[in-house]
């Protein structure tokens, strides 16, 4: 993240997400679904604290 912004978007294309999460630099970034493939409904995403 190297201007310090998170961009989420989905494989289609469809829908894109951007976020200012703050200073730039390597983060844990956890992503879970809650159901893996195409069927998945949620999905959750944890930025932790920079490295």
């Amino acid at each position: 993240m190297a201007d310090g912004r998170l961009v989420i978007g989905d494989v289609m294309g469809v829908t894109r997400f951007v976020n200012l999460i703050g200073e730039e630099g390597r983060r844990r970034i956890r992503v879970a679904v809650d159901e893996p493939g195409w069927n998945a409904d949620a999905v959750d995403i944890s930025v932790g604290p920079k490295l």
